[in-house]
């Protein structure tokens, strides 16, 4: 739905305005970065998989020790510390580090920059025209809260941001959310 105040200036002459005069007449033709609050470095996210690595290996231990008078397999347990310990190793190393995000009102486009621990300088980039997101505050037993900001593109999700992993703050992504309400995206 429009914005109420802006209803008027959306008709020149009975006729309607098309995109380009409409972000002009609201003055998005720039671009807005977001940056993270936090400057996450690769370093940081390697010393994550090493305290997976350590957790993995300290229980595989306390395991053994703690049943070893048992005549349990040892195959099970190393199974599941090769599952869980690769699955959650994996996924820390392929985890996207934000380091920028921008909304280019000339192009019309949504543009995420990140790297990850074995690539630099890439890019996610959604037209404004498919772009849906959703914005969640979930409470936690301390503060900060967990806010999670998730990108859609034609409801496929692209991206997904939250304030206790990525390092942006609840402000700043509150502050997106104002940016991505402006261009009108539909909150999903």
């Amino acid at each position: 739905m429009l914005i109420p105040h802006l209803h008027k200036a959306l008709f020149v002459s009975g006729n309607p305005m098309d995109t380009s005069q409409l972000f002009k007449k609201l003055d998005l033709t720039d671009v807005k970065n977001f940056y993270s609050d936090k400057d996450l470095t690769r370093f940081d996210y390697l010393k994550r998989s090493l305290l997976i690595i350590g957790c993995i290996t300290a229980a595989h231990i306390w395991y053994t020790f703690k049943f070893s008078h048992r005549n349990a397999s040892t195959t099970l347990q190393w199974a599941f510390d090769i599952i869980v310990g690769g699955g959650l190793l994996v996924w820390t190393l392929t985890k996207e580090i934000v380091s920028e995000i921008k909304l280019d009102f000339g192009d019309k486009k949504f543009i995420v920059h990140y790297i990850t621990v074995f690539s630099d300088n890439k890019n996610i980039q959604v037209p404004f025209e498919s772009l849906t997101f959703d914005f969640s505050k979930e409470p936690t037993r301390h503060q900060p809260r967990k806010w999670t900001l998730k990108i859609y593109n034609r409801k496929k999700k692209v991206f997904s941001i939250e304030t206790n992993q990525d390092g942006f703050s609840g402000e700043t992504l509150e502050n997106l959310i104002e940016e991505l309400k402006k261009i009108q995206a539909p909150f999903g």
